[in-house]
């Protein structure tokens, strides 16, 4: 994610992964449900409501009251109430604590297992007294809902018998009796909700960490932005180039602007290099004479420079140019697996060994006007060999005889060659790809430029997805093949 780009790119991915988000929320809310339903144990809960009524000695006529001294005639009405107002008070607290007591509590675990003792089952309890009233609520929880009405009772039994005697209660009765339990735990649907909504949103937040840590490039707009270069292509990625790729020179091995059975379904992508042509005929590149050499580079390995190199090569050489494309990267040469050809001898036996070129070319390759120089053997010095005067009397003299005439170079930001071709070519193409060029790659990769003095005539864009190319590839290029297929 871009530092200016606000939280656009952060609703771009929830927007992209809309439908893993769902389906990942479903299937654990589906799991919650079904562990809450057939696996946990369900706990019931049994409640009795109690009446506490007045103290012994609150009556005025018991003997008790008689007892105790009266209160002044002239002390304030207000410090009587307030006093009575905290006396009240302490004895809701004195309630509810007295019900929770050790003391109650094991009195009704010995009078469960004299009377009943299947209905001793682990349980908890909870008292508390209702606002402004003298209502007091003993709450039973335990896996057996018979066994939480019978210790709510028994409880309430045992409470009465101890509050009666220990605060002199005048009036105490269980006004509801516990007859039924309520299922209170687990609750399926409500597992479920909170399942799908917990699950999705730490779907959503990994995303968006994601998006936040991840400096890789995720659109055509965002690579051109950060390079400053105007888009001449954009490579739609191909499935089925995709199983049998890697990482390493992406798409190596993969000419797919040849026009034959195994080609058809991949009209998207020759449509793509058929526009890269076009706009190479209306680019300033055409002001030189002779051969128009290009260079293509990438930043990085692994953006598919070699893949890029030959198609284009192949898609010139389709509409009747005259091209020459040499294999300039001599550290990792992949040019002769691109084309499928192969040759002992190649560019570093004719700056080397002056071995004759016309004999070191493989011709007319795939029944077209290419021709490929390959690498031949690795030099212990590429950039010495490249930068030399040979090479450069090379170049010139493949003008006379070429329209077009492809370096296939190294990734800049790895070695300097890139660099140094890119100053003796007609212009310089930079390959980028989707998931794979970073900001810091694309910062350092324009300082390079800038330094060396090179502008590139534009770049090249590969791995975009293909439903962002529009409907015209699918639409026209089916009916271009059916049509074909047809004739």
């Amino acid at each position: 994610m871009r530092k200016n780009d606000g939280f656009l790119p952060l609703l771009n991915i929830i927007r992209q992964h809309w439908r893993l988000l769902l389906f990942c929320s479903c299937c654990c809310a589906v799991a919650a449900f079904l562990v809450a339903k057939y696996y946990i144990h369900p706990k019931y809960r049994a409640d009795v409501m109690i009446y506490i009524g007045r103290l012994k000695y609150d009556n005025p006529e018991s003997d008790t009251q008689k007892t105790l001294p009266r209160t002044p005639s002239h002390e304030d009405p207000n410090a009587i109430l307030s006093r009575e107002l905290y006396v009240g008070s302490q004895l809701v607290f004195d309630y509810t604590e007295l019900a929770k007591s050790r003391m109650v509590l094991n009195k009704a675990k010995e009078k469960i297992l004299k009377e009943n003792p299947k209905y001793l089952v682990p349980f908890s309890m909870e008292s508390s007294m209702r606002k402004n009233t003298r209502l007091l609520t003993l709450s039973v929880t335990a896996e057996d809902p018979e066994a939480a009405c019978y210790i709510a009772n028994t409880l309430s039994d045992v409470f009465g018998e101890e509050i009666s005697t220990l605060l002199e209660m005048q009036k105490f009765k269980s006004i509801d009796r516990a007859k039924k339990a309520v299922k209170t735990y687990p609750r399926p649907w409500l597992f479920a909700h909170i399942a799908f909504f917990i699950s999705g949103g730490l779907g959503i937040l990994f995303f968006v960490l994601k998006g936040i840590f991840d400096t890789c490039f995720h659109t055509s707009e965002q690579i051109a932005r950060a390079l400053n270069l105007p888009v001449i292509g954009s490579v739609p990625t191909d499935r089925e180039m995709a199983k049998h790729s890697v990482a390493t020179e992406a798409d190596i091995g993969h000419i797919v602007t040849l026009n034959n059975d195994q080609t058809q379904k991949r009209f998207g992508i020759r449509e793509a290099f058929w526009g890269i042509r076009t706009n190479l005929l209306y680019s300033d590149l055409h002001s030189q004479e002779g051969a128009r050499i290009i260079a293509l580079t990438s930043a990085l390995p692994g953006e598919g420079k070699t893949f890029v190199a030959t198609n284009l090569a192949v898609t010139l050489a389709d509409f009747g140019h005259r091209t020459l494309i040499i294999n300039c990267d001599l550290r990792k040469p992949a040019l002769s697996i691109a084309l499928n050809v192969y040759n002992k001898v190649g560019l570093v036996n004719v700056l080397v060994d002056h071995y004759p070129v016309k004999d070191a070319l493989c011709k007319n390759l795939f029944d077209r006007k290419l021709d490929a120089l390959l690498c031949g053997p690795i030099p212990l010095n590429p950039l010495k060999l490249l930068d030399s005067a040979e090479f450069k009397g090379l170049l010139q003299e493949m003008r006379k005889e070429y329209d077009y005439i492809i370096l296939d170079t190294p990734p800049c930001l790895e070695v300097s060659d890139g660099i140094c071709l890119g100053k003796m070519a007609d212009g310089i193409i930079v390959v980028s790809r989707l998931e794979v060029l970073r900001e810091d790659n694309a910062v350092a990769l324009n300082d390079l430029l800038q330094q060396a003095k090179v502008t590139p005539i534009g770049m090249v864009i590969n791995g975009v997805p293909a439903h962002r190319n529009g409907y015209y590839r699918g639409h026209y290029g089916q009916e271009k093949s059916k049509t074909e297929s047809t004739n």
